[in-house]
């Protein structure tokens, strides 16, 4: 799996020790609806970047994960 080559607009939001699959919707970045469901592989995938759930940032989401969100509304372009 290539993380640096995730969906564009698409990253892992990590605060407070917890890490959520999110997107850029405009200049407002939205978690999906199963973040939670899809937390633990986001954990997995900031530490294969050298990253940890302690360390509050944005990280590449890979295309894999992006793709399994929920989201309220259908991307927009």
């Amino acid at each position: 799996m290539d993380f640096l080559m995730g969906l564009p607009g698409y990253v892992i939001n990590v605060w407070n020790c917890r890490a959520a699959v999110g997107r850029w919707e405009g200049n407002v970045l939205k978690e999906a609806l199963n973040w939670e469901e899809l937390e633990e592989e986001a954990i997995e995938a900031i530490e294969e970047l050298g990253g940890a759930v302690n360390m509050s940032s944005l990280y590449p989401c890979p295309a894999e994960l992006a793709e399994r969100g929920v989201w309220d509304e259908p991307e927009t372009a």
